[in-house]
């Protein structure tokens, strides 16, 4: 009966798996159950009613994956070490890195409370608020292919630096800083103007429409320009 050890005294009595009581000769009697762990494969976590294994990175995440809810209990998440790649919140929920001080709302999954009043902070993924406290992001280092913005330590894509918009959310535009902008080598997929240190969309490159006057449409780069894929090139442009 799997993960279960069922001990009857009697024979011919009926029960089901996962059953309380059982139907037996002499009525109905308490089933004695004895809760054991399965052997899982490494990178896995046994539930404790032993029913399945679950991903270590599922274990104390904020959501429940097994069926007797031990992966979020929290004696459990006191004593878990998150798995590569995630980060403890105050309340011992584990988070991915890249969540931590992002300030991004795409990245948001619950309501930031604290033991006293909701916490000020916009946007957050852990409970308690603690991904983006600021003592947290002053030491924070961000994780690859992000940015740390100077001023207020957010972590923002390498890809929304000196692309014209300013994704810090500070008043200085501190990511599109022209002293930064002109030593910065725009991401992958992205051109960067020259006149303006600006990094824009190859496939906004010699589209008619110019995102930096004077370079981007110019007839000299748009007649060796080779236009990124799903496009094509007019012969005459």
């Amino acid at each position: 009966m799997g993960p279960w050890a069922v001990a009857l005294s009697r024979v011919n009595n009926f029960c089901l798996l996962g059953m309380t009581l059982c139907l037996c000769t002499s009525g109905i009697e308490a089933l004695t159950m004895t809760n054991t762990t399965r052997n899982c494969s490494d990178g896995k976590w046994s539930c404790h009613d032993g029913r399945r294994c679950i991903w270590n990175q599922y274990v104390c995440n904020g959501r429940i994956h097994c069926t007797d809810g031990s992966d979020e209990k929290p004696d459990v998440c006191a004593l878990w070490q998150c798995s590569k790649g995630m980060w403890k919140c105050g309340d011992n929920i584990c988070i991915n890195d890249e969540y931590i001080c992002d300030a991004n709302p795409s990245s948001f999954i619950g309501n930031c409370i604290t033991s006293k009043k909701p916490v000020v902070l916009k946007y957050c993924n852990c409970r308690d608020g603690s991904d983006e406290q600021k003592s947290v992001c002053s030491e924070w280092n961000c994780t690859d292919g992000y940015w740390k913005c100077p001023r207020n330590n957010r972590c923002i894509p390498n890809d929304r630096v000196c692309d014209g918009y300013g994704s810090c959310g500070d008043w200085m535009w501190s990511d599109e800083d022209p002293v930064i902008c002109s030593t910065w080598n725009c991401s992958s997929g992205y051109w960067k103007c020259e006149k303006a240190n600006k990094c824009i969309q190859t496939r906004w490159v010699c589209d008619g429409t110019s995102e930096c006057p004077g370079e981007d449409e110019e007839p000299e780069l748009c007649q060796r320009w080779n236009c990124s894929s799903g496009l094509w090139k007019c012969m005459e442009a």
